[in-house]
């Protein structure tokens, strides 16, 4: 069987087992275990089957998923067998092939599968969401991609590069997930397995413990993504109720009786709260139900609603209001920032596919249709950006307002253990669950400092990140590693900026309130002392680096994928690539760990190849700028001549004796 006589093979196939389903789809199966490229060639095969054949292979489907004569890792250990992997790569997508075909069974195996602590068959339900319900996620991002996460569902769509969702595959997988009594027993074993697969479970070698982690967590936003799509009205359909989202989720206090944790629950709320806060906002309250009694409504997800802030939970800490614990929780990527640059990139890319068009469709019909869907697709990211402006500013403003209510209300003792709320209550919780989330958390506190918001220090919150966030590598996963990576690009690309710019440095952070030398002061932090500082923070950086990478076997592959995300922003001085130039070739030549061996070889080209964007730290020193002249950013190859301008400029006063 090929692709090219599938047809032929299938109505052959069609005869055969109409007859003797059970034999063939026995064979068929062990052929897909086997075979991986044979998954697409069988699944358009199986078109002529009639519904009953197909209904039985999905009973062999369970059948084989629930062997327990075979081990689902591989003899290392560490990985999983190549037949569990196509097996359930095969489910994904003959669902989405034949969603007609019986589901139900599946679901609720997999959910006594999970009951048991059985985490490798979230495999299965990533499988399941990502081909039958269009919910793809992806593992690693560059950084285009992680941009376009800001802006709306056709630049996703367009960045990203996912496949069209099948419109019937997607409503008969919301027909058995958007019930009563699936919807939340699901959210809640998949939440729980994050827990139990570390502490319960029989998973022994921590690589493999690493992967299952980030498997939950990726099935987890799979799947709170899917709900959230479902149907504004209650359906009745053949396998029961399918329900809107907001009345399938419990409130906050019920998913934390649920053993869900906070921050789960909080992810698992915020499309309601982002719909309640809409609806407020634009006055159209009277077309939602909102009697205070009624399970169904959206009142208590309002953000300034009682209702919520009596549900949040417990915090021991009088250095954080609930209000900013609450609008922190409650906003989203696309609340905070426009991606202008990526919408004008991607419609420039379109643009170009139109004149590619004209020219290699020969056909007037082909070329035509081409055409009108570039045009289609430029029309609405236009008016997506256009949206997506008009709701940043109204979000922008809203922050404005509270700026002096977020945390003005800390009483003077508390004040200095703010930063460390915001890292216990706001930042570490978030900034592991999705890249999203990581690239909101380092905004969202620029933000905060742009705006300057009361009470808030911008210098106590940065030293705080590097002293406390990026040790964090140290017990991180492979996802984990990459979202801190993303996050502390974003905090850094902004410290580097002010660095090498005095003029910058004095208009976007020497004026602010949150560059304060203490909270309450009227004097401002100096071009010279956040000198000296930046150059702390880069040492505490540099330390934590060279200490992993020279225990590589421990905590070599999550450093290396973060300083693989800082290229450009870290590191600086030629010193430090020196330095770490010195421990990657120890650990390229080494043979027992491939993977970060090949990881060693990615960023030891990069940081080559950032060489002539570097600077000496001895030029830096001597190089403190006065009022108008400006130090070489990395970025640029003329730092040395530069330098020695500066030197020899009577306007260059010398920084050493103040440092």
């Amino acid at each position: 069987m090929t692709k090219k006589n599938s047809k032929h093979v299938g109505r052959a196939l069609a005869k055969v087992a109409h007859s003797n389903p059970l034999v063939v789809f026995r064979v068929i199966l062990s052929q897909v275990e086997s075979y991986g490229n044979m998954i697409q060639p069988i699944v358009e095969s199986l078109g002529f089957v009639s519904p009953l054949a197909l209904d039985v292979l999905s009973y062999m489907l369970s059948s084989h998923l629930a062997d327990t004569s075979r081990h689902k890792l591989q003899n290392d250990g560490i990985n999983i067998a190549h037949w569990f992997q196509h097996l359930s790569h095969f489910t994904g997508v003959y669902y989405r092939a034949f969603p007609q075909t019986e589901l139900q069974a599946l679901i609720e195996f997999l959910m006594l599968r999970l009951e048991d602590g059985d985490s490798l068959y979230l495999l299965v339900f990533n499988e399941l969401l990502a081909r039958m319900g269009g919910c793809e996620v992806l593992e690693d991002l560059s950084d285009a991609q992680i941009g376009g996460l800001a802006g709306g569902e056709t630049l996703r769509r367009e960045m990203l590069a996912f496949s069209k969702a099948s419109k019937r595959a997607v409503s008969k997988l919301q027909e058995a997930l958007c019930t009563p009594s699936t919807a939340i027993p699901i959210l809640a074993l998949v939440a729980q397995q994050r827990g139990y697969s570390l502490f319960k479970g029989k998973v022994n070698h921590v690589k493999l413990l690493g992967q299952l982690f980030d498997r939950c967590q990726m099935v987890l936003v799979q799947l709170v993504d899917f709900l959230s799509r479902s149907t504004a009205h209650s359906t009745v359909t053949g396998t029961g109720k399918k329900c809107p989202y907001f009345e399938l989720l419990p409130d906050l206090c019920k998913m934390s009786a649920l053993h869900i944790e906070p921050q789960i629950a909080l992810h698992a709320a915020r499309p309601l709260i982002a719909e309640a806060a809409g609806a407020h906002r634009k006055e159209l309250r009277a077309k939602i139900p909102i009697s205070p009694d009624s399970g169904s409504s959206l009142c208590k997800w309002e953000p300034d609603g009682e209702a919520l802030r009596s549900s949040l939970p417990a915090r021991d800490c009088g250095a954080l209001s609930s209000e900013l614990y609450l609008v922190f929780w409650s906003l989203s990527l696309y609340d905070i920032t426009v991606p202008t640059r990526e919408y004008d990139a991607q419609i420039a890319l379109i643009r170009s596919k139109i004149n590619v068009a004209h020219r290699e469709f020969l056909e007037p019909d082909r070329r035509k249709k081409e055409m009108a869907r570039c045009l289609n697709t430029i029309n609405s990211l236009v008016a997506e950006l256009e949206f997506q402006k008009h709701h940043y500013q109204q979000i922008m403003t809203d922050l404005e307002a509270r700026r002096n209510s977020l945390l003005g209300a800390i009483v003077e003792d508390q004040r200095r253990s703010i930063s460390e709320a915001l890292l216990e209550n706001c930042i570490m919780p978030r900034v592991t669950i999705t890249p999203e989330d990581a690239l909101f958390c380092a905004i969202f506190f620029k933000q905060l400092h742009s705006l300057e918001t009361t009470n808030f220090s911008s210098l106590q919150y940065y030293d705080r990140v590097v002293k406390d966030v990026f040790p964090v590598i140290y017990c991180a996963t492979d996802q984990e590693a990459r979202c801190l990576g993303i996050f502390l690009r974003a905090t850094f690309e902004p410290l580097t900026r002010w660095r090498f710019d005095r003029r910058r440095y004095d208009m976007e952070a020497g004026s602010k309130l949150g560059f304060s030398v203490a909270i309450g002061s009227a004097s401002r932090c100096t071009y010279e002392q956040y000198c000296t500082v930046f150059t702390k923070w880069h040492d505490k950086i540099t330390k934590v680096a060279l200490h992993s990478l020279s225990h590589y076997k421990d905590h070599g592959r999550a450093c290396l994928l973060v300083l693989i995300k800082l290229i450009g922003v870290y590191p600086i001085y030629k010193h430090v690539s020196t330095q770490l130039l010195g421990l990657l070739e120890a650990i390229q030549v080494q043979e027992d760990m491939k993977d970060v061996q090949a990881m060693a070889k990615r960023y030891c080209t990069l940081l080559k190849k950032s060489e002539d964007t570097l600077v000496e730290e001895s030029l830096l020193q001597r190089d403190i700028l006065g009022s108008k002249a400006q130090v070489p950013a990395p970025g640029t190859k003329r730092q040395a001549s530069t330098a020695n301008k500066q030197r020899r400029s009577p306007k260059v006063s010398l920084a050493r004796d103040q440092e």
